[in-house]
């Protein structure tokens, strides 16, 4: 306050050079700001528009059975997104997860990882097997996904499907839950998302459409509908098992092919 009342005689002769001074800063403050509105709402035009369902990203998922994969050269082909399998049951790890992990994610591609449920050991040790083996955030520089929740992987996905014996003979439902349910549990706490579950119509209608509607839905089934029969919409669909990439073993091996529920702005933030 002393300041103010000892210059009091002089603030009518500076007041005028002080304005001059504001008015220019004001308006580049104001051009800056329309600038970045410009800006974003041009981004979000472009990344948040409605989804065309004739372009829903697509994506791969594949294991050790692709063998070679020139990851390069599927990014170059279109593909957005790859699932990879890490584990199976409580002690097998896919040879090719490390490989594939990193080639795939130096390449540009979302990247996630699947689990592939066995119906033999408890849900717990399951879940220890693919916690040692899948790394909860993504290490290292990559310019092409520079945000944090892009860099994220994908949410660990459990594949859950009848194999051996269990297709003729299936679990029953408190057996099934019994080893799942705890997996899931797990995973999510350690990886802080809500993983996604795969399954095929069947498996999907029998095990998991009553007690499990929280979670994603990967649905294999190549003539899936918009909507699962209980009104829940998928979030990846496989919708062929018998694709091929050059990129891939030299088109030498079927390829499993997937579309993604929305757009590529949304794929590239789920985490």
């Amino acid at each position: 306050m002393r300041h103010r009342h000892e210059h009091r005689n002089k603030r009518k002769d500076q007041r005028a050079p002080a304005i001059r001074r504001v008015i220019p800063i004001a308006a580049i403050l104001l051009l800056l700001i329309l600038v970045l509105a410009v800006g974003c709402q041009g981004v979000a035009y472009v990344t948040q528009s409605p989804v065309d369902e004739e372009d829903l990203p697509e994506g791969i998922d594949v294991s050790s059975y692709q063998e070679e994969i020139d990851w390069k050269g599927v990014r170059g082909e279109g593909y957005r997104f790859a699932f990879i399998k890490a584990t199976e049951g409580s002690t097998h790890v896919d040879p090719a997860f490390r490989d594939n992990w990193k080639k795939s994610r130096r390449a540009g591609l979302k990247t996630g990882a699947y689990h592939f449920l066995s119906f033999d050991t408890e849900g717990e040790t399951q879940a220890e097997n693919f916690i040692d083996t899948v790394p909860r955030t993504i290490t290292g520089t990559l310019p092409v996904l520079r945000s944090y929740s892009a860099r994220r992987p994908l949410p660990p996905a459990v594949d859950v499907e009848m194999y051996g014996e269990y297709e003729t003979a299936p679990p029953t439902q408190e057996e099934l839950d019994g080893i799942l349910q705890p997996l899931l549990e797990e995973l999510e706490e350690h990886y802080g998302c809500t993983p996604i579950l795969y399954a095929n119509p069947y498996v999907y209608e029998k095990y998991l459409a009553a007690g499990y509607s929280g979670y994603p839905v990967w649905i294999s089934d190549p003539e899936a509908a918009d909507e699962l029969p209980d009104g829940r919409e998928w979030t990846f669909c496989q919708y062929t098992f018998e694709g091929s990439s050059p990129s891939v073993d030299g088109g030498a091996k079927d390829l499993d092919i997937d579309i993604y529920r929305g757009s590529v702005w949304e794929l590239r933030h789920m985490k």
